[in-house]
């Protein structure tokens, strides 16, 4: 994620912010800012070779991509605090469908940056906040997301030059 981008979201979701959701929420895990990225699908447990190979012969259609990070937050799901981003539809649809069988169905499934989490079950009021960040991606990146205890951890598995 650009550093612009995450300046922009640090200065949109402030303490304030943070201040105002932890008190509705409890605990919140937010997302430090090296960690923040674009979603563009999820695989879920999956062999990374198989899934790279899928990924370039799709990502090779793609030239680079203007996305815009926006408002307002909201829950993808009983636990992620999410911005959506706009620009990369056609690019996570069609990874979407190369994937299809491989990982979990997310038919509903768009773009986000994942700016926090909180506990299951937990129904937290999202204060509004205006947003609207733009940058040019030039690739994709397959990552491996590791869950423990604290954060997840990322790591590269590979970049695909998006030169369609």
């Amino acid at each position: 994620m650009p550093d612009h981008v995450n300046a922009a979201i640090d200065a949109a979701y402030d303490a304030t912010y943070r201040t105002e959701v932890t008190a509705s929420a409890g605990k919140v895990s937010w997302t430090d800012p090296e960690l923040r990225h674009l979603t563009l699908c999820f695989v879920g447990e999956a062999e990374p070779g198989p899934v790279a190979e899928r990924a370039a012969q799709v990502l090779r259609g793609f030239g680079p991509r203007s996305l815009t990070v926006g408002s307002p937050a909201t829950m993808l799901n009983p636990t992620a605090l999410v911005l959506p981003v706009t620009g990369a539809d056609a690019v996570g649809t069609a990874l979407r469908a190369a994937f299809a069988g491989v990982g979990p169905a997310a038919t509903a499934f768009s773009g986000h940056v994942t700016v926090g989490r909180l506990r299951r079950g937990v129904q937290v009021p999202l204060p509004e906040r205006e947003l609207s960040v733009s940058w040019t991606a030039d690739e994709v990146t397959l990552v491996a997301s590791h869950r423990g205890p604290g954060q997840a951890t990322y790591e590269v598995v590979e970049r695909f030059a998006l030169e369609g």
